[in-house]
């Protein structure tokens, strides 16, 4: 489409200034749409961490629900035997490494 009685065809300075205010305007929009884009990425990467979940132990969920061991009682024997230096034995590290691979 031609414009006929515009000054800023007849004005190279103006029509210059208005090349580069549409180029500013134009970067402007494509930074806004990066800002929308990357919220957005946090925005799922929030959803989907919300969806995550934590399975506890039936060690866990005793201490949890006050049966068997107090958690202040289990702290204190595990303390113990960091202390005595039997809290990493070889049968624990086993059991551990068993219950890990058996998904327990």
């Amino acid at each position: 489409m031609e414009l006929h009685h515009n000054r800023t065809n007849n004005d190279p300075g103006r029509r210059r200034d208005l090349e580069m205010t549409i180029e500013r305007v134009s970067k402007g929009r494509i930074e806004r749409q990066e800002q929308v884009d990357d919220l957005r990425d946090r925005v799922e990467a929030r959803r989907q961490r919300a969806a995550d979940s934590l399975d506890l132990s039936s060690t866990a969920r005793l201490i949890s629900e006050g049966e068997g061991e107090s958690r202040a009682d289990l702290v204190d024997s595990l303390r113990a035997a960091y202390e005595n230096g039997n809290l990493n034995t070889r049968e624990r590290i086993e059991r551990a490494a068993h219950n890990l691979l058996a998904g327990q």
